[in-house]
């Protein structure tokens, strides 16, 4: 192991070294690395709910009319469950903004059914319009129901 400190203080021969076999071949390494992509493609992301509590608090600083919108956009959908959406919803009124969740949707639905109302309108595209008012999301409830 120290070979090239001897060999330069003189206490052992100056015999070529060779070098030493792989411990891993190349093909073996090249699978590893189609494993690792096609395993990082499969990934499920999973937000905590501070990092949704602060992007929501970061890119909406004051009152907006769009929270559940603005929940989706903070990762939301990306939480273990109605229990931390309910967490996140918390912390957001702790740094004094509004509940996020429209009154309507939190009358309507019960926790499970509004986390699956948040993933389903993440994997819909749902735009930010149709919360704009009672009616419409009444609507967009009947859909997500059918």
């Amino acid at each position: 192991m120290f070979r090239w400190l001897k060999s330069l203080v003189g206490s052992a021969p100056t015999a070529p070294v060779e070098p030493e076999a792989p411990l891993i071949s190349e093909a073996t390494l090249r699978a590893d690395d189609t494993q690792e992509i096609n395993l990082s493609q499969s990934t499920i992301k999973v937000a905590s709910v501070w990092e949704v509590a602060d992007q929501y608090i970061v890119d909406n600083p004051a009152r907006t009319p769009f929270g559940v919108h603005a929940l989706i956009m903070a990762g939301a959908t990306n939480l273990m469950g109605p229990s931390e959406l309910q967490e996140v919803c918390q912390k957001i009124q702790q740094h004094g903004l509004p509940d996020p969740i429209n009154p309507t949707l939190r009358r309507e639905l019960t926790a499970e059914e509004l986390f699956d109302l948040l993933e389903w309108m993440n994997v819909n595209n749902i735009p930010q319009e149709h919360f704009r008012d009672e009616p419409s999301l009444m609507n967009m409830i009947r859909l997500f129901r059918s």
